[in-house]
């Protein structure tokens, strides 16, 4: 899947394929977390495993700390 828009200020998806994710300055394995100013290769094998915890680390970091 190829994707043309893109935006200099964001990380921008340029490409997907069965292994992996191509944005505009990097390219990460899948599976892997892609947001507007954060991308990261992550370590997960199922569904079961993604929690609150695993999506919002800084603001849980932040209620416990």
């Amino acid at each position: 899947m190829e994707f043309t828009q893109q935006n200099a200020n964001t990380n921008t998806i340029i490409s997907v394929d069965e292994s992996s994710i191509t944005i505009s300055h990097s390219k990460l394995n899948r599976p892997c977390f892609v947001s507007a100013n954060n991308a990261s290769e992550v370590s997960i094998k199922n569904l079961e495993e993604i929690g609150k915890e695993f999506l919002f680390p800084l603001v849980v970091n932040m209620l416990n700390g």
